[in-house]
């Protein structure tokens, strides 16, 4: 017999393909995940909001109370600033530090916070133990940073009050910006002396070396910070807006209602309040007088109240 032909082996069948990329799949699926869950988080923000019809219940509430209100031209702090500086309310209460910028005399924070103590704080006792008036704060607001203001980048607490010791008055700001901005004191003295040919040594020497002639007339304080901040100096971001005559009218000349007429409080309407709190709230009878009893109760206790304007806002 003749050698026996063999058939050549079939060749192995081709890996099957995928009908679904898994990892595109996965990958497609996490990224929808994670917009729809960005998509509801800005949908709670949005519902948490106050809306136009929540100012207007809110307005409406506070008539059926009896608690006088105005609703501000600009900013609310601005406002209430301006009532307590007229003497038309004894304070404002409010979490927001700008009612000093704006004048303000005594702010009281926390009143709404069940969890803290009730804070009061008088601008007399800003201006008496620390030394800063209503002038100082603007400027400590354009160092800092505020709503209006960017602030100095680098620029803490301890250092910006500083700054305005070193710097007092109006035109403080501008010549510490300038400061900011001059070269270095020990090249300017450097220059100085090599200008003028005089060529000591020793200690002297070195002492003037690090006095530009700029800075040997200034006050002692100024000197002094000067040349403790010489190297920090160079760290500091100054915007180039800074100081901001616009940022000091903002806080100096905010538009506010400017009417004197005294806010008079009258008694609430206990049915138009129960009224309210069924159509609005959805309270069953029961559920308003339970709310509503204790809130007229002590509205009907009248002496020795103390008006507050109540720094709210509106967003939208």
């Amino acid at each position: 017999l003749g050698p026996i032909a063999r058939a050549p082996a079939a060749p192995p069948p081709p890996h099957p393909q995928p009908l679904v990329d898994l990892d595109a799949e996965l990958a497609a699926a996490t990224s929808e995940a994670t917009a729809a869950r960005g998509d509801a988080r800005r949908a709670r923000v949005g519902a948490d909001g106050p809306t136009t019809e929540m100012f207007e219940q809110v307005q409406e509430l506070l008539q059926l109370f009896g608690i006088p209100y105005l609703v501000a031209p600009m900013e609310a702090e601005a406002q209430a600033a301006w009532l307590d500086a007229a003497g038309l309310v004894d304070g404002v209460a409010t979490d927001d530090n700008d009612v000093f910028l704006f004048g303000g005399r005594t702010v009281y924070r926390h009143l709404f916070a069940d969890a803290k103590y009730v804070e009061e704080y008088q601008a007399r006792d800003v201006a008496s133990e620390l030394g800063l008036g209503r002038g100082d704060l603007i400027r400590l607001a354009q160092l800092l940073g505020s709503d209006y203001a960017e602030g100095v980048g680098g620029v803490g607490v301890v250092n910006a009050v500083e700054v305005l010791r070193a710097f007092p008055g109006p035109n403080g700001l501008a010549d510490f910006r300038a400061w900011v901005d001059a070269p270095d004191d020990r090249l300017a003295g450097l220059a100085a002396r090599a200008r003028g040919g005089g060529g000591g040594s020793g200690a002297g020497a070195a002492d003037a070396a690090l006095v530009s002639p700029s800075s040997a007339s200034d006050p002692p304080a100024r000197a002094e910070f000067k040349r403790r901040h010489r190297g920090a100096r160079t760290a500091w971001q100054v915007p180039d807006s800074f100081p901001s005559a616009a940022v000091t009218a903002a806080y100096e000349a905010p538009r506010v209602d400017a009417g004197t007429a005294r806010f008079v409080q009258v008694p609430p309407s206990g049915d138009e309040l129960r009224s309210f709190c069924a159509r609005v709230f959805g309270w069953q009878p029961a559920r308003v007088e339970q709310v509503l009893a204790p809130a007229l109760k002590v509205c009907g206790k009248r002496g020795g109240e103390i008006a507050l304007a109540v720094a709210a806002h509106r967003w939208g």
